[in-house]
């Protein structure tokens, strides 16, 4: 809205509005909830799933585990007692308590959800300036553009999971079992450009 025949600085001389005038600012926000985390037990025995129940889950052998606490909270499980709880989670090392799933009773299918949890959320911004240079020809205009794409660098963490399985959540694997080890999004990427209006 700055500059001559805008409703800001209609009457700024020729200089001032070579600086303050046509602008263009343009911004995309992206926000997101994080990824579903599909929690899995892959233990086998010559092929066939040790608890005595084997189903086909995304082309595996698994079995769910059972969910004996809440994942989304730190500390101890009443349910899991000899478990080494972290006593903090949403962090890279325990995304969530590890200790809230244990291994499901031989010949029953665990009562844990397909996906109990999710993933990291992750905020995007995208950010352009623009600024319009008037020509001396009837409608001709040359713009610069500065754009800038995720300004803040914001990291988009992930959990990448067991291998073994399709990436999933694997009690059997605890290594890899809720540890943030990946990202997913760009950093920060910075571009300019002009272009010639006709």
């Amino acid at each position: 809205p700055f500059g001559k025949g805008k409703a800001f600085g209609s009457d700024w001389n020729g200089a001032l509005n070579a600086i303050a005038g046509g602008w263009e600012v343009d911004a995309i926000e992206r926000a997101i909830s994080g990824f579903p985390l599909f929690v899995v037990d892959s233990r086998s025995i010559n092929g066939v799933n040790d608890s005595g129940v084997s189903f086909q889950w995304n082309g595996s052998s698994l079995n769910q585990p059972d969910e004996v606490g809440d994942p989304n909270k730190g500390g101890p499980v009443a349910g899991n007692p000899g478990c080494a709880a972290p006593s903090r989670v949403h962090t890279l090392a325990n995304w969530f308590n590890p200790c809230a799933f244990e291994l499901p009773t031989p010949g029953e299918l665990g009562n844990a959800p397909r996906a109990p949890v999710t993933g990291p959320r992750f905020i995007n911004t995208d950010l352009s300036f623009v600024k319009h240079f008037a020509l001396p020809y009837e409608g001709m205009r040359v713009d610069f553009r500065a754009e800038f794409f995720n300004i803040f660098n914001h990291p988009h963490f992930y959990l990448p999971g067991s291998s073994g399985v399709s990436n999933m959540q694997d009690i059997a694997a605890p290594s890899t079992f809720g540890v943030v080890s990946s990202t997913l999004n760009d950093p920060r990427l910075i571009q300019f450009a002009l272009k010639l209006v006709f």
